[in-house]
């Protein structure tokens, strides 16, 4: 007989399985058991929480910290290059970027090319994750290959693309899709701004004589320095003045020391000695007054020597603002990182103008071009990540202004911690 079809055991078959499932309930209940007091501990914790604390709040996190790096075309000890990355750190700290600088002892084009490659031939870790350069002649086309080899978006700011390659080049993100964009201001009006505000004061002093001109410029191959010089031209013909001699000077204030000495004792009658950079504005003013002649002179870039000149009446004026063009670049990039494309609301080569500073209205900026701090600014009021209603980016010099004159957001004894490191390359490196 199958002992499987007795009674009994069909009997116990039935007890096995009563019992079987009256374990399984009691241990579910036991589960649900203590996920009801873990629950009921939790919301005791929170609601002590609210009644000791106050109610919680969601607090919106900030959004990723990316990594910039700015290429300066010029040593750490350059003025007008202090002040850019000044500003640009500034926007940096609004914006919880990480910037670092990187530098050199020696500037040429070759070395400034040698810099990026070197930056970006690292491992994807560590390279940045976008780049803001200058332009130069013959190596711009290589800055904008190894940024698209390596995938590192990049920002040109301040020198134009040369005009030779231009054609080649194209506008940002066709030949290469990492040429995000390109801000320059305009040079050429910057030169015209200054030659034809030197050249009606001339006019006012001598008003039967043509005022003749002589001009000191930065390098024969800058880009910005001929530009300049085009505005100067402009200006020349535009007031039938006389521009007896121009000259380039490497941007080298001794050089245009000598220089302007030569100009002084070559030319009777001089009125005018036009300058591409403060610095040589100021190192003229030197030879000026050591020749003892009634010349006027002026500058562009609006340094802390330039500014204070102006105000002392020693320089007739200064043209600048292109100082904030790479921390507006810092702006752009750190939106388009965070998924806010700047190419939908504003063109991709951005011109910049420059503002003309004299004694008519020098007092009016003084107090922030000679501090140059601008840690006050708001700098989250630009970006559309931060204030996603803004439909356009107002990088003008008087919305700039109109932001330091409102109430600082930090007591006046509270700096913000500047958080950048520095890449620099030393004369004994670089070969």
């Amino acid at each position: 007989m199958d002992c499987n079809k007795t009674p009994f055991y069909s009997s116990h078959l039935l007890r096995c399985k009563r019992l079987h499932r009256n374990k399984s309930l009691t241990l579910r209940n036991k589960h649900m058991i203590k996920i009801l007091s873990c629950s009921l501990i939790c919301c005791f914790i929170l609601f002590f929480n609210q009644q000791a604390f106050g109610e919680t709040k969601l607090v919106k996190a900030e959004p990723k910290q990316f990594h910039v790096m700015i290429f300066s075309p010029s040593t750490q000890d350059n003025k007008f290059w202090r002040n850019v990355i000044s500003f640009a750190q500034a926007a940096a700290d609004d914006l919880h970027i990480q910037l670092s600088i990187n530098y050199s002892d020696i500037i040429n084009r070759k070395l400034y090319l040698q810099r990026v490659e070197q930056a970006l031939a690292v491992p994807e870790e560590q390279r940045p994750d976008a780049i803001i350069a200058v332009s130069y002649r013959k190596v711009t086309k290589k800055i904008l290959s190894l940024s698209h080899y390596y995938n590192v978006p990049v920002i040109m700011v301040n020198n134009s693309l040369p005009e030779e390659d231009s054609s080649f080049i194209g506008p940002p993100r066709s030949r290469y899709k990492t040429y995000l964009g390109h801000i320059t201001p305009n040079e050429q009006n910057s030169g015209y701004l200054l030659a034809n505000y030197l050249i009606k004061q001339a006019s006012l002093s001598s008003p039967e004589q043509r005022v003749t001109v002589a001009g000191i410029g930065g390098s024969r191959e800058a880009p910005e320095s001929l530009s300049r010089y085009n505005g100067l031209m402009m200006a020349v013909s535009e007031n039938n003045s006389s521009l007896t001699q121009m000259v380039f000077s490497n941007w080298e204030g001794d050089i245009a020391y000598k220089q302007a000495s030569s100009l002084l004792r070559r030319y009777d009658p001089l009125h005018i000695i036009w300058c591409a950079s403060d610095l040589l504005a100021i190192n003229t003013q030197k030879a000026i007054n050591e020749h003892s002649r009634t010349v006027i002179t002026g500058g562009i870039d609006w340094t802390k020597a330039g500014v204070q000149a102006v105000l002392d009446g020693e320089l007739s004026a200064s043209v600048g603002g292109h100082f904030a063009n790479t921390g507006f670049a810092v702006i752009l990039l750190h939106d388009y990182l965070h998924g806010k494309d700047f190419a939908d609301v504003m063109p991709l080569m951005l011109i910049t103008e420059s503002k003309l500073l004299t004694q008519d209205n020098a007092k009016q900026y003084a107090k922030h071009l000679l501090a140059q701090d601008w840690s006050s600014i708001d700098f989250k009021s630009y970006s559309r990540v931060y204030k996603p209603e803004n439909t356009s980016y107002d990088f003008s010099i008087n919305y700039l202004f109109s932001l330091l004159e409102k109430e600082q957001k930090l007591p006046h004894n509270k700096k913000k911690q500047s958080h950048y490191t520095y890449t620099h390359l030393s004369k004994t490196t670089q070969h």
